[in-house]
């Protein structure tokens, strides 16, 4: 078998694995078409497809508590049998699942799947992204005040920050922390939420209008004293999270640095 021969018959036995129905008439004359070969075949695919289950399954824990283990199961074959993993890296497997389950037709009643999914994907990826050296309060210290108002911060690599039209952060928190997290009464409502790395377990909260404004400010390249400013200047809001008080520069500075949330920038 030439080299070519071999990557021919690899695509087409990752071609045949997603099918409902397998043809091993084009396996032809690598594999036998017989009824021992096609039981063999078919035990390899449900051991493919259990893998892409419990990988699923350890990614999102809260979509699989949301939707039930028998549709869960369901939807981890379908997507294995859609976005076959491609990458040498298995972690990667589950990186489209929420743009999958945007346009499942059985999930339409239940838009915010898609954004629990985009969540437990940045939760993922926060265990295992690149460690940074935080901002500290020691950094500040020694800095005149002026100095450290034009300073250019980016977020931690394992920080993101999610915008959604229901209270995504208060259903994960929900699901995971149950001790000290309640489901609220209705998840029809704006949410934003961060996702960061509290030492290295990753987590998320809620955040208000306020420091929202403030770290998609800094996200986006604001100085540091800008981005306080425009946080100040957001209106009062009545969707704050469990009735946080009016948004207090030195409080979220000294809340940021406590979770490691900013970084100076790695530029030449």
């Amino acid at each position: 078998m030439t080299t070519e021969q071999l990557a021919q018959l690899q695509a087409l036995f990752g071609e045949q694995l997603a099918r409902d129905t397998v043809a091993l008439h084009t396996f032809a004359p690598w594999l036998a078409d017989d009824d021992a070969t096609a039981r063999r075949f078919t035990r390899y695919q449900a051991s493919l497809r259990h893998s892409h289950a419990r990988s699923l399954t350890l990614v999102y824990p809260v979509l699989q508590e949301l939707v039930g283990d028998a549709f869960f199961r369901t939807l981890a074959h379908a997507y294995g049998d859609a976005h076959p993993s491609r990458d040498g890296d298995l972690s990667r497997f589950g990186e489209q699942l929420a743009s999958f389950v945007a346009r499942l037709p059985s999930a339409a009643a239940y838009p915010y799947f898609a954004d629990i999914a985009r969540v437990e994907w940045s939760l993922h990826e926060a265990n295992q992204a690149a460690d940074a050296t935080p901002l500290s309060a020691g950094d500040l210290a020694v800095a005149r005040v002026e100095e450290v108002e034009t300073w250019r911060l980016d977020l931690h690599p394992a920080a993101t920050l999610h915008a959604s039209a229901w209270r995504i952060g208060a259903i994960w928190l929900a699901h995971r922390q149950p001790d000290s997290h309640a489901l609220p009464a209705s998840i029809d409502a704006p949410s934003r939420t961060l996702v960061y790395r509290a030492g290295w377990t990753p987590t998320l909260r809620e955040l208000d209008a306020s420091e929202w404004a403030a770290l998609t400010a800094l996200a986006s390249g604001a100085t540091l004293g800008d981005a306080l400013s425009t946080a100040i200047a957001q209106p009062a809001s009545d969707d704050a999270p469990n009735g946080a008080p009016p948004f207090d520069p030195l409080t979220a500075l000294q809340g940021w640095l406590a979770d490691g949330l900013l970084v100076r920038p790695q530029r030449p």
